[in-house]
């Protein structure tokens, strides 16, 4: 994991995002994608899609990558939270994250959630 990055979460969400295209339960659903911290993760999932995913699939599905504003009054009936951090690998806990600056965080978190029509990952 790099900083604003989170390869293995990145590869993880893709993966599932590509085995609910291939369930029942899932038929028709739309897929959205929402990192939470910066536009790297974003590059590396979408790319991760693009390598992964039928462009078809992509379509049919519109699957967005992209952070909280990018789904500012928009929604997909799955959405998966690309949260970035992880431990440090020494077992070390997660850092403590505040609300933010006027909220910042907490609005940020906030319109992430509540993209979702069915389901949040």
């Amino acid at each position: 994991m790099s900083d604003k990055t989170n390869k293995i979460e990145a590869e993880t969400i893709v993966s599932q995002i590509k085995a609910c295209l291939n369930l029942e339960e899932y038929a028709g659903k739309t897929f959205g994608v929402i990192s939470l911290l910066g536009y790297e993760q974003v590059r590396l999932i979408q790319s991760l899609i693009f390598d992964y995913i039928e462009p078809k699939d992509i379509e049919e599905r519109k699957i967005l990558v992209g952070n909280a504003s990018n789904f500012q009054g928009d929604e997909r009936d799955v959405i998966f939270l690309s949260m970035v951090d992880s431990d440090n690998e020494d077992g070390s806990p997660l850092r403590i994250v505040g609300n933010g600056s006027e909220d910042s965080t907490k609005k940020r978190y906030n319109v992430a959630a509540s993209r979702a029509k069915d389901q949040l990952w």
